[in-house]
């Protein structure tokens, strides 16, 4: 007769392995599970516009803070930048800060980046709704996301969104569908 005693106390998750597991969750969640998507509209209470109501405030974190340079305007010359609504992340931290006890790590886990990502400065600037485009099926902002490419987009995009897949992290089809962000914090 085996006989033997189950571990009740297992060795804590490491940082990758909750980030795994937070991916594994977003692939067993149904579409009616995830939140919707922050649309870059005055009817959209996650934006926040500028005076004359014509540009949108989002935020990018960055290693080099020489990249966003304090009051000056920039061109984006290296490639696409990553940003997310700062009003959005204003409402996500006064609902969380009391259990955030490491800022960095939990933006980091936010925006689906490594722990171990050298991104470490946080710089928010204004944007035309027009010139951004969402990393996803539906790149418009302004538009409702949905789970199909539209007539019309191209070759080259498709093989650039689908392209992002390998590149960035080994997620699952619906975290690329919807641009759904797996906050990768283990909750006990």
């Amino acid at each position: 007769m085996l006989t033997g005693c189950a571990n009740n106390n297992p060795a804590p998750k490491t940082l990758e392995e909750r980030l795994h597991d937070a991916y594994l969750n977003v692939i067993e969640e149904d579409e009616n599970d995830l939140k919707s998507l922050v649309n870059l509209t005055k009817e959209d209470n996650r934006v926040t516009w500028n005076a004359s109501n014509d540009k949108v405030l989002l935020f990018t974190l960055h290693r080099y803070p020489s990249s966003y340079p304090e009051g000056e305007e920039i061109t984006f010359s290296w490639g696409e930048s990553w940003l997310c609504s700062v009003k959005e992340y204003e409402n996500w931290y006064k609902d969380n800060k009391s259990n955030i006890k490491d800022i960095l790590l939990r933006t980091k886990q936010l925006l689906e980046m490594s722990d171990e990502s050298k991104n470490t400065y946080i710089s928010s600037m204004w944007f035309n709704p027009q010139d951004v485009s969402r990393p996803a099926y539906i790149t418009d902002p302004t538009k409702p996301m949905q789970l199909s490419f539209p007539a019309g987009v191209t070759d080259e995009y498709k093989a650039w969104f689908n392209s992002q897949y390998y590149y960035s992290y080994d997620v699952c089809e619906l975290t690329r569908q919807l641009n759904y962000r797996a906050s990768w914090l283990c909750i006990d």
